[in-house]
This record gives structure tokens, sequence and C-alpha cells, in this order.
């Protein structure tokens, strides 16, 4: 069975998500200002980067922003 693969999405992992262990977290929401607020209060609990600048979502409403972190 294949794993589900959102609408957009590839079944493929960019290169640098390919290391053992690395993980990609992405937040979407209605506005950027909501995105980062989420976003540094999940970096003030774990040790992930910060977040990148919002921007928008292709065909959808709404602005996302990505995180990495290493799984322990």
């Amino acid at each position: 069975m294949a794993p589900h693969v959102a609408p957009g999405m590839t079944d493929q992992l960019p290169n640098h998500l390919t290391q053992p262990g690395l993980v990609r977290i992405t937040i979407e929401g209605s506005d950027p200002e909501a995105v980062l607020a989420v976003a540094y209060e999940i970096t003030a609990c774990h040790n992930i980067t910060g977040p990148g600048q919002p921007r928008p979502i292709p065909g959808e409403p709404g602005v996302c922003t990505r995180q990495y972190a290493y799984a322990r």
C-alpha cells in the first residue's frame, strides 16, 4: 500500500530530507502573524530551527512557514 500523498505533493523527498532523522514541519494559517506566533511557540519548546518567512500557499488561501528538526 502506497503512503498517502497530499494533493499537489509528490512522494519524492527533497535531497536535504534524505538525512536519517531529519523532518520538516509545515505550519499553515490564514495570516502571517498567526503562523509565526505558532512557529515561535514550537521553537521555544523544542530544539528546532526558527521559522522561515511566511509565504503564500499555491492555489489556496493563507500562508505557510517551514521549520526543520532532528528526531531524537
